[in-house]
């Protein structure tokens, strides 16, 4: 049966790569590096290659305070997803990562099989305008929208059983100069396949906006079945 074989790697950041990455766009800049691309400071951004994913691990944040908006913490893990081997050795050699270890998944997911998912998303709509966006803030809104995107790639999930994370806001200035915000959330559900060709295709492309900045890569694994 045909499944999905891609590539992860599990990168660790140098401290002072880790301050340096809280802006989102110089992390995308690092992981696009190991694709050939430039991380050089002040280098603009020669767009995500296909079907490549990230999502980092941070460190929690201090509480907010008053009305601030909670910030997504400093990043200090990132796992990153390509279908084929990438060269992080040059960031090893340069001090700017501590440690990158590569190795291979396989899915083969079958109609039927329940699964337990996790995802860090960017759950938005669109406005009138079509370039623009607003992200949801109204946690009933936001499983709605994960019960509706998983749906439309083959999975079935039960609205109620969605866990949505609080709104981590991650910010960057894009090679241009102009400054951008993000919000992201957590979300983890279980889930049933309903059609395995279009949860492999979800796995390998990602769900929702916001790839380019760490969200959308789809964590997934079976659930065992139950002991007789």
């Amino acid at each position: 049966m045909p499944g999905l074989r891609t590539w992860r790697t599990a990168l660790t950041l140098a401290p002072a790569e880790s301050d340096r990455s809280r802006d989102a766009h110089h992390l995308y800049r690092l992981v696009l590096s190991g694709f050939g691309g430039d991380a050089s400071e002040g280098a603009g951004s020669t767009g995500r290659p296909a079907h490549v994913l990230f999502a980092p691990a941070r460190e929690e944040p201090p509480a907010a305070a008053g009305n601030e908006r909670p910030d997504a913490g400093r990043p200090v893990k990132v796992l990153v997803q390509s279908p084929q081997q990438p060269n992080w050795q040059p960031l090893l050699d340069d001090g700017r990562l501590s440690d990158a270890y590569a190795f291979t998944r396989e899915y083969t997911y079958r109609a039927g099989q329940s699964l337990q998912l996790r995802v860090i998303a960017n759950p938005s709509r669109k406005l009138r305008s079509p370039t623009r966006r607003v992200s949801l803030t109204d946690p009933a809104q936001v499983r709605a929208w994960l019960h509706r995107r998983l749906l439309e790639h083959g999975l079935s999930t039960d609205v109620g059983d969605i866990a949505v994370g609080p709104p981590r806001w991650i910010v960057g200035a894009k090679g241009s100069g102009d400054r951008f915000q993000l919000v992201t959330r957590t979300l983890q559900t279980g889930a049933t396949v309903l059609d395995a060709a279009q949860v492999h295709d979800l796995l390998r492309d990602g769900l929702g906006q916001g790839k380019s900045y760490g969200c959308g890569l789809v964590l997934t694994h079976a659930n065992r079945p139950a002991e007789q």
